[in-house]
C-alpha cells in the first residue's frame, strides 16, 4: 500500500512537470499579440491549477483501474 502510494505520488509529480513544461513551451511559441489579449493571471492559473486537476484525475483513474484489475485477476485465479 505504501509502495503503491509512493509510486503514484512520483508518477503524479512527473506527469505534472511534463504537462507544465509542454504548456510553457507552447506558450513561448505564441505570437506577441496573444499576450496582449490574454491576462497573466489566466496563464498562471492554467499552469498551476488546471495542470494539477489533470494530474489528480489521471492519478485517480489509474489507481481505480489498477485496483480493479488486481481484484479481477485475483478473483479469476481463485475460481
Amino acid at each position: 500500500s505504501a509502495c503503491r502510494g509512493a509510486t503514484f505520488f512520483l508518477m503524479g509529480g512527473r506527469l505534472a512537470q511534463r504537462l507544465r513544461c509542454t504548456l510553457f513551451a507552447s506558450l513561448m511559441q505564441q505570437d506577441i499579440g496573444f499576450f496582449d489579449v490574454t491576462q497573466i493571471g489566466e496563464l498562471t492559473s492554467r499552469m498551476t491549477q488546471d495542470c494539477q486537476q489533470v494530474v489528480d484525475q489521471a492519478y485517480l483513474n489509474v489507481n481505480v483501474f489498477l485496483r480493479t484489475l488486481v481484484s479481477i485477476v485475483a478473483t479469476l485465479a481463485f475460481m
